[in-house]
């Protein structure tokens, strides 16, 4: 941890920014790279994840093993994972918002699977403590879902 006690509030923000930023631009990269072990090690235990929407993923969670148990769910119907690509990045303190493309191969069809993605990642002390995404739940429910749908 960088000593903030002689740094004025602005030099602060901006440090916490920097750490949130390269912290939330790893575990993007983590999930990509299907990275279990470097993706846990900044997911905060408890974490308060919440996938918006209507369809089958989509809930309210609190902690790792949950956490992972979805991961894991969305990642059976896929060969390998979804790899995200960061379209903008923006800190904003304890929060850092993320909009991105996530491109995948359905493991059924062999199509591709390509979706926009908003995410809202809340941060403290190095750790992921919240998450919230938000996602084309339409094109969820065509390729994952298609005869619910």
């Amino acid at each position: 941890m960088v000593d903030t006690t002689n740094m004025t509030e602005g030099e602060r923000l901006m440090k916490l920014n920097e750490t949130n930023v390269a912290i939330v631009s790893q575990a993007i990269e983590d999930i990509g790279n299907l990275n279990v072990e470097g993706l846990l090690a900044i997911i905060d235990d408890d974490i308060d994840f919440r996938l918006m929407g209507t369809t089958p993923f989509s809930r309210h969670l609190r902690g790792k093993p949950a956490y992972l148990e979805l991961v894991g769910e969305v990642g059976s119907y896929l060969d390998g994972f979804i790899k995200l690509t960061v379209d903008e990045l923006i800190p904003a303190g304890e929060w850092v918002i993320v909009r991105c493309s996530g491109h995948a191969v359905m493991k059924a069809t062999g199509a591709d699977y390509d979706n926009q993605y908003c995410m809202l990642w809340k941060l403290k002390d190095g750790k992921v403590v919240k998450l919230r995404e938000y996602t084309c739940t339409k094109m969820v429910m065509e390729y994952f879902f298609p005869d619910q749908w």
